[in-house]
């Protein structure tokens, strides 16, 4: 089974443009995995056996100011 990884600086969850290209692999039975930047830590969401999708938590977003 091939696999494809999806990258993403935006949080995949809430983004409808990457949701739907990811579904759109996974029916040719092609297992997909998508990792971005998510508010919350570090989580794992499987919409479907194919998709597994996984959000990291940036500790740079929490910085206002920089010197």
């Amino acid at each position: 089974m091939i696999t494809v990884l999806h990258l993403s600086q935006t949080d995949i969850n809430s983004d409808s443009r990457i949701l739907k290209e990811i579904s759109s692999i996974a029916k040719n039975s092609i297992k997909v995995v998508g990792l971005g930047v998510g508010i919350t830590p570090i989580t794992r969401l499987a919409t479907n056996e194919n998709i597994t999708i996984y959000s990291i938590n940036l500790l740079s977003r929490k910085i206002k100011y920089l010197p």
